[in-house]
């Protein structure tokens, strides 16, 4: 039997799993064989077959990013920035996201919304998520080809809806479709069927009950009951709009949260997306649960609004990190989030490094269930992000976590291995032509952008006035 190939990774710094918990070690060798981290070592063995070296070395456990929109991130790209809520006629989420994601699905073929994923995985991974927790449309389950063929680890959860909410009213309210027949839950089922590779597999299936104000009760119970049947999480957009929050309120009498909390969707295995307005209520509820929270400042902050990320932290509940449809950076996440905190709080200790990369290590893996993620320690899955510090904008290093989480972004990214292979060496991929994925997801989206234009949901919107 060959014996599985072995990789060493010498680190100026490792983020290293210890009895403590995870503490930055120094001058420390990670140890690679096969899938799996075989040893964290202060001793470089002599028999490696391949090395991943760089001057000045940050090893980190890869990032679990877990609420993450592949398709929607580059089919809004430069369209939603610097414009108002009065500008669209309404909430950002129901008077553009929706109905222009709507129409992406309508007007592109098979393969062009392929492209838009492809360009998106090839983001994520160059800039260090190596697991991410995907939502799309039932019908893009080509998503599970596009990840198994790029070498992410991924979690593909098409959604279910009951009542989608195709746009908004003369009052920028939103407006929600009849009840349909297909909920999708069913073709989500056996997608998982299909799709899943078990428990040790790198492509994985779960539930996306699209949100609390389009699902009804009968389906979020009968989401509940398919993923304690199929043993696989569940993604839901919650308290992410006062409109959903009102709209859910006016059906119940209740908030979004207790409204879950009372169908008794709630679990371990529920990562809840965003959360913006929850109260300190919902999110005991959500602590006591054992559900995640899966915080995304970015694309809050794009449009003027806070996550409170430092509220998150003190309530106790689980968190983990996001890219959600926007940049799919998740060093650029960190520092937003960071910052906001800071502001928010006026504390200059909240959303520190060491917690904004443990959130996104350590707890987004626990999110997923999943103690062999976001950790560099023996028996612990090979998902590993290396970054050469040494660079004008981090060197030199007093503290590399702060050093590349308030100085670095994504680009800084020097290589990446998931399960043992490695996708990017020296700032390059390996699996694919970079250049050939962009050149097709380009023309794919000058199609859909010429398209919504002609239709008049899409404008190029006018220069702020100077002054």
């Amino acid at each position: 039997m060959k014996p599985d190939k072995r990789t060493v990774i010498p680190g100026r710094w490792v983020l290293a799993g210890t009895d403590n918990g995870p503490e930055i070690v120094e001058n420390r060798y990670v140890v690679v064989e096969g899938s799996t981290i075989a040893a964290v070592t202060g001793e470089r063995p002599a028999d490696a077959d391949d090395a991943i070296e760089f001057d000045q070395a940050l090893v980190l456990p890869g990032f679990v990013n877990i609420h993450n929109h592949s398709f929607s991130a580059p089919v809004f790209r430069g369209l939603i920035e610097d414009v108002s809520e009065a500008t669209l006629g309404g909430n950002y989420v129901y008077s553009f996201l929706l109905p222009m994601g709507e129409m992406a699905v309508d007007v592109l073929d098979r393969d062009e919304q392929r492209a838009i994923v492809e360009i998106a995985i090839l983001e994520l991974i160059m800039t260090g998520s190596t697991t991410i927790l995907d939502m799309w449309r039932i019908n893009q389950d080509f998503f599970f080809d596009v990840v198994d063929r790029m070498g992410i680890r991924a979690y593909g959860c098409p959604y279910q809806w009951s009542s989608p909410s195709p746009g908004v009213d003369a009052d920028g309210r939103p407006t929600y479709g009849g009840a349909g027949a297909d909920t999708g839950l069913a073709r989500a089922i056996e997608m998982f069927r299909r799709h899943d590779q078990g428990p040790d597999g790198r492509v994985r299936v779960g539930l996306a009950p699209h949100g609390v104000d389009t699902c009804a009760p009968d389906l979020l119970r009968d989401v509940r009951a398919a993923a304690t049947d199929l043993g696989c999480p569940i993604s839901i957009h919650v308290s992410q709009s006062p409109l959903e929050v009102d709209t859910i309120r006016d059906r119940y009498g209740k908030t979004s949260v207790e409204h879950l909390r009372d169908l008794g969707f709630l679990g371990p295995d529920v990562v809840v997306g965003h959360c913006i307005y929850a109260t300190d209520a919902d999110l005991a509820i959500l602590r006591d649960a054992g559900a995640t929270v899966a915080t995304c400042p970015l694309t809050y902050a794009r449009v003027g609004v806070t996550a409170p990320y430092h509220r998150f932290r003190e309530s106790g509940v689980g968190l983990g990190i996001g890219t959600d449809g926007y940049c799919l950076d998740m060093l650029s996440e960190f520092r937003t989030s960071g910052l906001l905190a800071k502001t928010h709080s006026g504390r200059g200790d909240a959303g520190s490094a060491f917690d904004l990369i443990s959130a996104a290590t350590a707890g987004g893996a626990a999110a997923l269930g999943r103690e062999d993620l976001g950790v560099i320690a023996p028996g612990a899955k090979a998902d590993l992000v290396v970054v050469d510090m040494r660079q004008p904008h981090l060197f030199p290093v007093w503290d590399p976590l702060r050093a590349l989480v308030w100085n670095g972004s994504g680009a800084d990214v020097s290589a990446v291995m998931v399960d043992g292979e490695i996708l990017v060496r020296d700032g390059t991929f390996l699996r694919a032509d970079a250049d050939d994925i962009m050149d097709r997801a380009g023309r794919a989206l000058d199609r859909l952008w010429s398209i919504a234009a002609e239709r008049g949901l899409l404008k190029r919107w006018p220069r702020a006035a100077a002054g």
